[in-house]
Formats: C-alpha cells, structure tokens, sequence
C-alpha cells in the first residue's frame, strides 16, 4: 500500500522536492483514524498522467471494466480521499491494492492511485 497524511505532510515517496520515509516524524504510527480507498485497477505508467482520470487507454481495464466510466469513477475515489483525509488532521490516507495485472509487471494498485495523486497536487 501507499499512505501519505495530508496534515503531517508524511508521504511515501517525493513531496516538495524532498525524499520522505514512511512514518518520519511518527505521523502514521501517530494516526487517530485512517481513509482507505480501495484499488480497482492499474496504470499504464507510460500514458501521460493528467489524461487518466479520463481515458480508459491509461489504465490496464478488465474487459467489463472498458468504457463504462473507470477512470472517471478511479479518479473520484482519489479526490474523495484526499478530501476525507484533509478534514482530519489525525488521519492517514492509504491506497490499496496488489498487483493484480500479470502482464504490467510489478506495479500495484495503490501505486497506481497514489501516482495520480502526487500527479494532482
């Protein structure tokens, strides 16, 4: 899973130009309440990242998952998240979800939702 807390500013991977480590500063471990949003797909890391909330070509869709608004409803669970998550100063938002598409390689769901999310802010 990816996790980040949005008033701790704790963040697995890149913020601000910065390398951070899961739990600096005790923000998850500190955690009152965690926000999950669960995975339900994977990205195609080579589609440019600010059409994924947007084209099923981003996302390595399941056949009953094409063309009925996947990465529209994907990217409204991010946002609702990171909205949950910013109301709550004592909250750890997590992306779930494993490698679920043996044909993309070692590549998750979570790190899928939290690369759209570090795209975003």
């Amino acid at each position: 899973f990816y996790a980040f807390s949005l008033g701790q500013r704790l963040k697995v991977g890149i913020v601000d130009g910065k390398r951070y480590a899961f739990d600096e500063n005790a923000a998850a471990s500190s955690a009152l309440d965690l926000v999950i949003v669960a995975g339900h797909a994977v990205l195609n890391f080579k589609s440019d990242l600010l059409h994924a909330g947007r084209d099923d070509s981003c996302w390595q869709l399941l056949p009953y998952q094409k063309k009925k608004g996947m990465p529209e409803a994907i990217l409204g669970h991010i946002r609702s998240g990171i909205a949950s998550a910013s109301e709550n100063r004592d909250a750890l938002l997590i992306f779930s979800g494993g490698e679920t598409r043996r044909d993309v390689g070692p590549i998750s769901e979570g790190a899928s939702y939290f690369a759209i999310s570090d795209a975003m802010s």
